[in-house]
């Protein structure tokens, strides 16, 4: 389902694993850490519950990756700009609909961001960016 594809987008959610990320990454590491809970929350969040609660995982969302591209190192500044813009896109088709799970699912919009290589381009980049540098592993 479309829900689940812009969940996967987003950061894949992260689980702590180990290793504390290196000197010149330890403050991104830190945040990263913390967006955690909010990619958690996308990857939680289900059609039965319904309209506000999708708004707000997904605004908080792409609230954390806007935040996050910000300290972002340099070797996935541009992947998390982009996963951050993808997270907006979803928000403004969910805008669009009211944030009507099923009326999403049907614009053709979100089919169009969905096919988008380079958003899954981007969060494999961060991927390996936060398990290398992090110590964080996909779940």
């Amino acid at each position: 389902m479309a829900l689940g594809a812009a969940a996967a987008l987003a950061l894949t959610a992260c689980s702590s694993g180990g290793g504390s990320g290196s000197s010149s990454s330890g403050s991104f590491c830190d945040l990263a850490k913390d967006v955690e809970t909010q990619m958690n929350a996308v990857d939680n969040v289900g059609e039965t519950d319904g309209p506000e609660a999708l708004k707000t995982v997904f605004v908080d969302a792409e609230n954390a990756l806007k935040q996050a591209a910000k300290k972002a190192p340099s070797e996935i500044k541009s992947d998390l700009n982009a996963l951050a813009d993808g997270i907006g896109t979803f928000n403004s088709i969910g805008k669009k609909h009211d944030y009507d799970i099923m009326k999403m699912a049907s614009d053709p919009e979100l089919a169009k961001m969905m096919e988008n290589d380079k958003l899954d381009t981007a969060a494999e980049n961060v991927q390996k960016y936060l398990e290398t540098e992090c110590g964080l592993t996909g779940s």
